[in-house]
């Protein structure tokens, strides 16, 4: 049987080569297709795990976000993108020397495409600059290409590392390359020309910093941050009437800080001046339409009633406030100094009560609308993030009562000036 079987394996043996191709193909097929899958499933997991750190950093909470990476890093056969997420969940910690190991980690892996070698480069070299140590940074942008030089994540962490250093120069280089690619470049480079007149006027160069408010006006006439620092300088120098000007200006431009420049603006006029109260009036009457700024109208144009004698008109009008804004504390302060510098000391010490109360819900009452810090008092630029007029009072939206400021109230504001 065996001579049999020889004879017809060699009588049919041309048939035989290709039947065994097709089997060692479909072998070959067959393995790749399962390493595929395996490797989709690894993807999929690995997307999963990706995925779960990104919504716990986006809830706030980056050491969970660097426990999970961390915990598939140490399997060995991680994907770089782990690492990549590893070493932004160790900068976002502040812990910039930990996250430097990891990108030099990934530098040193063999099987590394030419776009993850870049990127781990560009990553390191944003470490080297939170670390304080621009030379090793400087030294690996260099060797990278061109293009890659001005990758927008690595100037904006030259741009804040340098602001924090208060490198100007390196400021304004970082921030004039980002200009290129922004809608907003000219407003950018006129911020940190404001940023340099500031920090000018904190070691007194005076004209210095006069300089770099006209330099940044001139880019962008709406920077608020300029503007108004340069309206504090005229004021300082006793330059009233263009100091007015500017805290004007500014005041038009965001009506929202009304109560922080209304009484900047009133410090530049004499009230005793008909001419100069007269343009007070004008000035609260072309902004009193604006929802944020009307309490603080309101609330002005009672001191300026009760400054001429008509403390009655003046106490309807801040009880009128009190309907719409009940729960306002500035009013209520107001209100309260209104009885006071009046001798109603009756109606002050019940006044202050209610105040009282009011402030011990409202301690923190001024919140930034740009990173949520909170403080007891406004301030035109915010402690943390340094933004300008987006540290205000959060005043409750006010109540439609159908009632307004009596008409002896309107009548009497405009004939303050014949008193």
């Amino acid at each position: 049987m065996w001579t049999s079987l020889q004879a017809l394996l060699q009588q049919h043996a041309l048939l035989l080569v290709p039947i065994f191709a097709l089997g060692l193909l479909c072998g070959v097929a067959l393995q790749r297709l399962l390493q595929h899958r395996a490797r989709h499933h690894q993807r999929i997991a690995l997307d999963d795990q990706l995925l779960d750190a990104l919504e716990r950093a986006l809830r706030g909470d980056p050491r969970e976000a660097f426990n999970l990476l961390q915990r598939e890093a140490n399997q060995g056969d991680a994907s770089p993108s782990v690492y990549f997420a590893l070493g932004a969940a160790l900068r976002r910690m502040n812990m910039t020397e930990k996250a430097i190991l990891v990108h030099r980690a990934i530098l040193a892996r063999r099987r590394l495409s030419k776009a993850q070698r870049m990127r781990a480069h560009l990553a390191l070299a944003a470490d080297y600059y939170l670390s304080g140590n621009a030379e090793k940074a400087q030294t690996i942008i260099k060797a990278l290409p061109r293009f890659i030089r001005k990758d927008p994540i690595l100037l904006n962490v030259r741009k804040n590392t340098a602001l924090q250093n208060q490198n100007w120069n390196e400021v304004l280089a970082s921030t004039t390359l980002l200009a290129r690619k922004s809608a907003r470049g000219k407003s950018d480079i006129a911020d940190v020309h404001a940023r340099i007149g500031e920090a000018a006027l904190r070691n007194h160069q005076i004209g210095q910093a006069a300089k770099a408010f006209r330099r940044a006006l001139w880019k962008d006439p709406d920077n608020l941050r300029a503007r108004i620092a340069w309206a504090e300088l005229l004021l300082k120098e006793n330059k009233t009437a263009k100091a007015r000007k500017h805290f004007i200006r500014a005041l038009m431009q965001k009506p929202t800080l009304a109560p922080i420049l209304l009484p900047r603006v009133r410090e530049t006029l004499s009230t005793d001046n008909p001419k100069d109260l007269d343009r007070y009036i004008k000035v609260l009457a072309a902004i009193e339409a604006e929802a944020s700024a009307s309490l603080w109208v309101g609330i002005e144009k009672a001191d300026l009633l009760a400054a001429a004698g008509k403390t009655d008109d003046a106490h309807d009008l801040l009880e009128n406030l009190k309907l719409s804004h009940p729960h306002a504390f500035d009013l209520h302060l107001a209100t309260l100094n209104f009885f006071i510098e009046n001798n109603r000391d009756e109606l002050a010490l019940k006044h202050l009560q209610s105040t009282l109360a009011l402030a011990d819900t409202q301690i923190l009452r001024c919140r930034c609308e740009n990173c949520a810090f909170m403080a007891a008092r406004p301030q035109l630029t915010c402690p943390r993030c340094g933004a300008i007029g987006t540290f205000l009072p959060t005043t409750p939206p006010a109540i439609k009562t159908g009632t307004h400021a009596s008409p002896a109230n309107h009548e009497a504001l405009p004939a303050l000036e014949h008193r």
